[in-house]
């Protein structure tokens, strides 16, 4: 499949995804990008993962509006968000996302909260808000290594297996697209401090494969758990 990656490190880090379980390069990117890139757009980036089926009433152009709009009126911010269709025989169409709001002035419960409102209003099916284990409200993305942990959990979201070709699989907020427009441009330099002494030895075939890269122009209501991606 045209713009797919299929190594388990992404300019350094580990991430989900493998030869066997290739991953969609314009989700693996931005993902990248709004991660390593949050702490300069919010004070104190915390993830999460979202799952949400849309009924007849919602799209994913909407539901970031919506979700944008309240968190700009309510906390005064934009929250940070990658978001991939998945079209699954079993589970039909629904929507992985990485999300970052700022911890400084909102929870996951208001995250959970939102999500609660629009589906008593009749525009999602149904939702999870996801945690790891041992961040139940959710990963403070606040050094590094927590970041690379964000990153290699989220990174599930842009394999391949239950992406349709042909349908566009990957929105993103516009400070994402902003964000990685100028990486882009920039040459897709890596977006990380340092690289641990596991992903050295793989920083010389990061470093290559950039350039193949370069040539391929992208509680409440349900808590789920990282195994239970």
């Amino acid at each position: 499949m045209k713009g797919s990656y299929n190594q388990d490190r992404f300019m350094g880090v580990k991430i989900n995804c493998s030869e066997s379980t290739p991953s969609r390069v314009n989700i693996i990117e931005p993902l990248y990008v709004m991660i390593y890139k949050s702490s300069k757009r919010l004070k104190r980036p915390l993830g999460f993962h979202v799952r949400v089926r849309f009924t007849a009433k919602m799209d994913m152009r909407s539901f970031g509006a919506r979700l944008a709009g309240h968190y700009s009126r309510k906390y005064g911010y934009l929250p940070l968000r990658v978001s991939a269709r998945e079209d699954d025989p079993q589970d039909g169409v629904h929507y992985h996302m990485a999300v970052i709001i700022d911890g400084k002035v909102s929870t996951k419960r208001g995250l959970a909260r939102l999500l609660h409102q629009l589906q008593e209003k009749g525009f999602l099916n149904d939702y999870k808000v996801i945690t790891p284990n041992d961040s139940c409200f959710g990963l403070a993305l606040t050094y590094e290594r927590d970041m690379d942990k964000f990153f290699d959990w989220l990174s599930y979201i842009g394999k391949n297996e239950t992406k349709s070709e042909g349908v566009p699989a990957v929105s993103t907020c516009k400070a994402v697209r902003s964000d990685l427009k100028e990486w882009v441009a920039n040459g897709k330099p890596m977006l990380t401090e340092s690289t641990s002494p596991q992903s050295a030895c793989s920083l010389v075939s990061s470093v290559a494969l950039r350039t193949a890269i370069n040539q391929d122009p992208l509680g409440e209501g349900g808590v789920g758990h990282w195994c239970g991606l």
